[in-house]
C-alpha cells in the first residue's frame, strides 16, 4: 500500500491485536515479489489494486483485501476488537531490506524497536504534541519510524 492515512492505521490496528505487519515495498513485482511473500508467508493482503494485481500474478493464494472495495474491513462497521497485551520483545514488524546485495531479507522488528525510534525522533528534533512531522519516505521502509512517537 502506498503511503495513506489507511496504511498507517492498519499498522497500528495490527499492533493493537498482536499481529505482525509487513509492509511491502509497493515497486515489487515479478520475482522479487514472490520472494518477500515466500519469506513472509502472509494470511492476508490488504492492498491498493495494482498491488493486487501483481501478487496474483506471482501465485499469491491468501486472502486478499483491496482499499476501497465493498470487500474491504471498514472501520466501526463490527465491534472493535480486544487489544492482545504485548512484550516489548515480540515481534511488531517485518521490514525488508532493499536488497541492494542480493535477495531482500526479512528484518524482525520488536515492539520495543518501535518504541524508541520514537522517542529518539521526538527527542532528537524536540517534538511536542502541538507539532506534526511531515515524513515523505515511503512507508514501507524503516525510516518510517518517524511518523509515530508515544508520550
Amino acid at each position: 500500500m502506498s503511503n495513506r492515512v489507511e496504511l498507517i492505521d492498519l499498522v497500528l490496528g495490527c499492533a493493537w491485536l498482536g499481529v505482525v505487519v509487513v509492509p511491502l515495498n509497493t515497486a515489487l513485482h515479478g520475482r522479487l515479489l514472490r520472494h518477500v511473500l515466500d519469506e513472509s508467508q502472509p494470511r492476508f493482503l490488504y492492498e491498493e489494486e495494482e498491488l493486487a494485481v501483481r501478487v496474483g500474478d506471482v501465485g499469491y493464494s491468501g486472502k486478499v483485501w483491496v482499499t476501497g472495495s465493498p470487500q474491504a474491513p471498514v472501520p466501526g462497521i463490527e465491534k472493535a476488537l480486544d487489544a492482545r497485551p504485548s512484550r516489548p520483545d515480540d515481534t511488531a514488524a517485518i521490514l525488508f531490506t532493499s536488497g541492494t546485495t542480493g535477495p531482500s531479507r526479512g528484518v524482525r522488528c520488536p515492539h520495543a524497536q518501535f518504541a524508541w525510534w520514537g522517542r529518539t525522533v521526538a527527542d532528537s528534533l524536540r517534538l511536542t504534541a502541538d507539532d506534526s512531522l511531515y515524513m515523505c519516505c515511503p512507508c514501507s521502509t524503516p525510516t518510517r519510524s518517524t511518523r509515530w512517537r508515544r508520550r
